[in-house]
């Protein structure tokens, strides 16, 4: 952000905790910072998910959490660019909703695997 790794701005607010929330730049880095690490890590997941024979099964809801990372992330970056367009900005927002709603649709329907692995279900405890 104006050519930095930490923009001007960020610790302008006093006391330091404020600038998290209160000021344009940090919550712009801080939010592009999630958006990247947010970003890396669903698609890590997604190609780690799609060479796991337990996750075949899965694979097409996995496929629709990376697109819609995708998408999520090309909604965001256009957003910027083109001066935050309304219709942009709020796309972005219902691309979050359903990037958000893909990814705890995935946690539920893996669920059970976290207890395959340790030999017990997730739910009661027992085999």
């Amino acid at each position: 952000m104006a050519g930095q790794w930490i923009p001007p701005g960020y610790r302008v607010a006093e006391p330091f905790w404020l600038n998290f929330f209160e000021t344009i730049p940090a919550v712009q880095f801080n939010h592009r910072w999630l958006a990247i690490t947010t970003f890396v890590l669903v698609l890590l997941f997604a190609l780690r998910a799609w060479r796991d024979d337990a996750l075949r099964t899965y694979r097409a809801a996995v496929a629709v959490l990376a697109m819609l990372a995708l998408i999520q992330v090309s909604l965001g970056i256009s957003t910027l660019v083109l001066h935050v367009p309304v219709v942009l900005a709020a796309a972005h927002q219902g691309a979050a909703l359903a990037l958000l709603t893909a990814a705890l649709y995935v946690v539920f329907i893996t669920r059970h695997l976290a207890g395959a692995e340790s030999g017990s279900s997730v739910a009661g405890g027992h085999t």
